[in-house]
């Protein structure tokens, strides 16, 4: 769900910048919602990763406590 919200967001943004799909946006148009849609989709994708490695630890974590038990 992450991915695809920043990629309709982005696509958004590609359309009225102008800007080629593969090349960073540098829009900083404060009063457009699209922009502040982007970037918290941007920051929310830049976690997934940690958030994947965290799962996985407490994953481990549970399994061990249960092969303690």
């Amino acid at each position: 769900m992450t991915e695809s919200r920043l990629k309709s967001t982005h696509l958004v943004c590609v359309s009225c910048t102008g800007i080629a799909p593969g090349e960073p946006i540098e829009c900083e148009s404060i009063d457009c919602a699209w922009l502040y849609a982007r970037k918290k989709a941007e920051a929310t994708a830049e976690f997934m990763p940690i958030y994947d490695d965290i799962t996985i630890e407490l994953e481990l974590d549970m399994d061990e406590q249960l092969s303690q038990t």
